[in-house]
């Protein structure tokens, strides 16, 4: 049986991956081109300046709560991408770092950080991160610590009597930055040519031979992301308007029927092995919220080595679930997944064989 470093691979001529060129030839036409990354920076600094107009716009209506929450929300995010860009540019000079720190403070980091993206600034010997890692960081605070929270307060003010103009203008700035920055962010997944190379079925909604049927379905992402957002926000906000116990029944309710649905299939218990009882119970609950046998197969895209100080916990949820991949053959478990298993994870070899076959491999005799 070969070792687990020399697992065989195999790519189907007709998987569904695009070839660089193409993936980067909608990069330069969609939302990862020069007019996106302008779009996403440029929402984001109206949305900043949206926000601090909602401040005053409170403060002078008599809500004094709303504009607090609102300060809280800018300054986490304000607090937490300057702790970034001081961690990025650690090992440089100081005026490099105050520099840094003042474009955060102004509110134009999003646009020059896009605007080293577009202009393919090279990553700099003594920086930590890339110049897209960087941006991708940037936009994920400011959607978790400001675009969101601030979506929530203004519909809970809009909610509670607040029409003017400014609220609404605010309150739609908000949801679009925070659905712009969402779709982006699965879009860029889905262009990825490793997600679409190991997760096909998954991967691949964004059709790259057409752009119009590309331009299309981003839209869509979008106006589903814009949608979202805003339903979960109005939720949130009504339940709010009427009592704390309100708002922590519907975020139990909508948040525990995953869970539920977890334990009535009777795969709620993560399958890493951890013996104390109650860590494992949340360690429990925050994976089976955010991950599926679907998504832990990627462990074999990576290299033995990183997997090994859990190899058993692994082979373990390996060889409990492979006979029921066999048997139900989700869409998932393609030749792709079927090839990246590890030989030496795989304790039945009658098995192996039969994954590696219905792949198109042979398995070579130990």
């Amino acid at each position: 049986m070969c070792p687990a470093h020399t697992h065989t691979t195999k790519v189907h001529p007709d998987d569904p991956q695009p070839r660089t060129s193409r993936q980067e030839s909608f990069r330069q036409l969609f939302n990862f081109s020069n007019l996106a990354l302008y779009a996403g920076a440029g929402l984001s600094i109206f949305d900043l300046i949206f926000d601090v107009a909602m401040v005053y716009e409170y403060f002078k209506n008599e809500k004094p709560q709303f504009a607090r929450a609102t300060l809280i929300s800018i300054g986490l995010n304000l607090a937490l991408q300057v702790a970034v860009t001081l961690i990025q540019n650690k090992k440089r000079k100081r005026r490099v770092k105050i520099r840094e720190v003042f474009f955060v403070l102004t509110f134009v980091k999003p646009g020059i950080d896009a605007w080293r993206v577009v202009t393919k600034r090279k990553h700099h010997a003594l920086n930590l991160f890339s110049p897209m890692m960087e941006y991708l960081l940037g936009k994920g605070i400011e959607l978790v610590f400001e675009c969101i929270p601030s979506t929530i307060i203004q519909v809970l003010a809009f909610v509670e009597g607040q029409h003017s103009a400014v609220v609404i203008l605010s309150l739609c700035s908000s949801i679009l930055t925070a659905a712009f920055i969402s779709a982006s962010m699965s879009i860029e997944k889905d262009i990825d040519k490793n997600s679409r190379r190991f997760s096909p079925y998954f991967y691949g909604f964004v059709n790259l031979e057409s752009k119009v049927q590309s331009a299309v379905v981003c839209m869509l992402v979008l106006v589903l992301s814009a949608c979202q957002l805003s339903s979960k926000a109005f939720a949130m906000a009504l339940g709010a308007s009427e009592s704390a116990t309100v708002l922590a029944a519907y975020l139990l309710v909508d948040m525990g029927f995953a869970l539920m649905f977890k334990l009535a299939r009777g795969d709620f218990l993560y399958w890493m092995r951890i013996e104390e009882i109650s860590m494992r119970f949340l360690v429990s609950s925050a994976m089976r919220l955010t991950t599926t046998d679907h998504g832990r197969v990627d462990i074999f895209t990576l290299h033995p080595s990183l997997s090994l100080p859990i190899k058993q916990e692994v082979k373990a949820w390996l060889n409990e679930s492979l006979a029921a991949w066999i048997a139900e053959k989700p869409s998932w478990f393609n030749d792709q997944v079927k090839t990246s298993i590890f030989d030496d994870y795989v304790d039945q070899p009658e098995m192996l064989k039969q994954i590696r076959g219905e792949a198109g491999l042979e398995v070579e005799e130990a």
